[in-house]
């Protein structure tokens, strides 16, 4: 039996949720926005997080990357930074890099169906 290690999701796009969803199915936790992800990462310890830079709010991924940082070393998740915003990505990478595992990845790809199909 294959264990499924907790993952955490941050990313506004219903588009590219839906994508994580096929991924990890009920193994993660999904949210989209600063306030959930830092309430998320305050109440569960997660294996992974996989980050966006554009939530949509006033506070961006780059906010989360902050709130990451001040985790206790033993609950410090390995980080995938998934954002289509290279300078937001280069952002998160640079906040994050050298006290966490952090790799930039391609975003799920988007639907490709039309409207009214």
């Amino acid at each position: 039996m294959t264990h499924r290690r907790p993952a955490l999701v941050v990313d506004d796009s219903p588009e590219r949720l839906a994508a994580f969803r096929q991924q990890f199915g009920s193994a993660a936790t999904y949210v989209t926005s600063y306030t959930a992800a830092v309430g998320a990462l305050t109440a569960t310890r997660f294996d992974q997080v996989w980050l966006d830079f554009d939530l949509g709010g006033a506070k961006n991924g780059a906010d989360v990357a902050f709130s990451l940082r001040r985790l206790p070393r033993q609950r410090r998740p390995r980080v995938f930074i998934h954002s289509e915003n290279a300078s937001g990505a280069y952002s998160m990478l640079t906040t994050l890099r050298g006290r966490f595992q952090v790799e930039m990845r391609q975003p799920p790809p988007r639907s490709r169906r039309r409207r009214g199909a």
